[in-house]
């Protein structure tokens, strides 16, 4: 059931409530809906994009270039799927090295996962490319949780969502009692017997400071709140031409024929292996590469004619086999981020929106990592197809300078409130609980320990889906 008042659901009982209804609310609220558990999903903003919603997410940016975070996100039924790209893969085995759990943990969820977020499949294969380079397998959605949920949802029984109801205060002593919320002009509260933060990776460390500023002698006053954020550094870096005839020999040699199909594919994606990053010290990193179809008659200020300049007689011999068309590729780098714990979320001490609750100031820098990662990429991927005779690629100048790298992505929100085995380097346990407080949960990328290369959706659901299997066997416990 969805509604918008308070007093349409003021006499309802809840099991559980959630605070937010993004993938991480939703799967986990889906997972639940089967066990008759009475859920309230409280939603801050309204159905849809609303900008007068999306000031609520105003902040400050403190360190390198980043985009406004009012900007970054979505402040509305469905949360920030509602701009997701639909890019899923899961998380890497050496990527959990840092985590309570590991990869075999979250891989029993795959195939739910994959249903709730729509996928045909999720065959997320790595097949070696050669000794430093394995080609890896994205999956592509078109999911929008808002769309494929809201009749669901509406339909339900035992899912209840409220939208346009804004959390300001999160209150207990040994455990946490009630939530307190602004609908329609009036603050309101209700009580449950299990909450869940699942606001996205700025806003459950906004919650979690709030928390401890109102209930002080709830959480441990050493808890990393906020710290240890991260996100996906993303650039393009490169370009190249290719040798079709060439590059379609190459792929029959290696067998990797029918996974890069040159006329069908759009782009494929290729990541350094583990020995590669280890023995350079480097990022764990992966290269988007896109087919661009150039004719020179039209682009005459294309890369190809810049490369005209510094490897004439190649490209001379490329244009003459095809007829003075060429087919380019655009290379865009996506990597980890060094674990830092001065990358944080904090409150704002000056600044408040309409309602009096401070915005958020996120410190983020990239470290130098960050640039040596993108220079021995595409160092090496230009190596490779001279060895191979395949083509040429050059580098975008940027990332040799000494300038700021800009960021050319945004929305991956990840830590902040990471999972972990004890309150001095973590917020959450293995099973999602905060440290402490036996009903409080967090769910979503905040709980991440490391980013990987790998868009976060596919784990967030994982994580939510594993979250319900447990929250199922304690509500369901306290009932009999």
């Amino acid at each position: 059931m969805i509604f918008n008042n308070y007093h349409q659901l003021k006499d309802i009982k809840f099991d559980l409530i959630i605070v937010g209804s993004g993938p991480a609310g939703i799967s986990l609220a889906l997972e639940l809906e089967g066990q008759k558990i009475s859920t309230l999903i409280i939603e801050a903003g309204k159905n849809n994009f609303s900008e007068e919603s999306q000031k609520f997410y105003e902040g400050e940016i403190i360190g390198d270039n980043y985009p406004p975070l009012s900007v970054t996100r979505l402040r509305q039924f469905g949360g920030s799927s509602g701009h997701w790209g639909g890019l899923c893969r899961s998380l890497e085995e050496h990527d959990f090295s840092n985590w309570p759990i590991k990869k075999k943990d979250l891989d029993q969820f795959s195939d739910k996962a994959k249903k709730i977020i729509n996928l045909r499949r999720n065959n997320f294969y790595t097949k070696k490319i050669n000794e430093n380079y394995d080609l890896v397998r994205f999956e592509v959605s078109p999911l929008r949780f808002r769309d494929k949920y809201r009749d669901k949802i509406k339909n339900s029984k035992n899912i209840h969502l409220i939208t346009e109801s804004y959390v300001t205060k999160i209150l207990g002593n040994k455990k946490i009692n009630k939530v307190i919320f602004f609908n329609k002009g009036q603050f309101f509260n209700l009580s449950s017997k299990y909450f869940v933060l699942a606001c996205g990776g700025i806003e459950n460390s906004k919650l979690m400071h709030l928390i401890r500023k109102n209930n002080p002698k709830l959480l441990d006053p050493n808890m990393p709140i906020g710290n240890y954020f991260f996100e996906h550094p993303y650039k393009k870096i490169g370009e190249a031409i290719i040798d079709i005839e060439n590059f379609k020999n190459f792929l029959k040699k290696t067998k990797l024929h029918n996974s890069i199909k040159i006329n069908c594919d759009g782009w494929f994606a290729v990541a350094p292996n583990k020995q590669f990053v280890n023995y350079h010290n480097i990022l764990d990193s992966v290269m988007q590469i896109n087919f661009v179809y150039t004719d020179l008659n039209i682009h005459k200020k294309s890369f190809v004619e810049k490369l005209k300049c510094i490897a004439p007689e190649y490209v001379r011999k490329i244009l003459i086999k095809n007829n003075n068309k060429a087919m380019t590729l655009g290379i865009t780098a996506q990597t980890s981020q060094k674990i830092d714990f001065n990358n944080k979320v904090e409150l704002s001490k000056s600044k408040k929106d309409s309602l009096g609750i401070e915005q958020v100031n996120l410190f983020w820098k990239q470290s130098e990592m960050v640039r040596e990662t993108y220079k021995k990429n595409i160092q090496e991927l230009g190596k490779f197809f001279i060895d191979e005779d395949i083509g040429r690629v050059a580098a975008e100048e940027k990332i040799y300078s000494s300038e700021t790298l800009d960021h050319d992505g945004g929305g991956h929100h990840m830590g902040g409130t990471r999972v972990g085995i004890n309150s001095y380097d973590s917020v959450v346990d293995k099973n999602l609980k905060v440290h402490g407080v036996d009903n409080l949960f967090l769910a979503g990328s905040s709980v991440f320990a490391s980013a990987g290369y790998s868009n976060p959706t596919f784990t967030i659901v994982q994580l939510s889906l594993r979250l319900g299997m447990h929250l199922k066997e304690k509500i369901l416990y306290t009932k009999k």
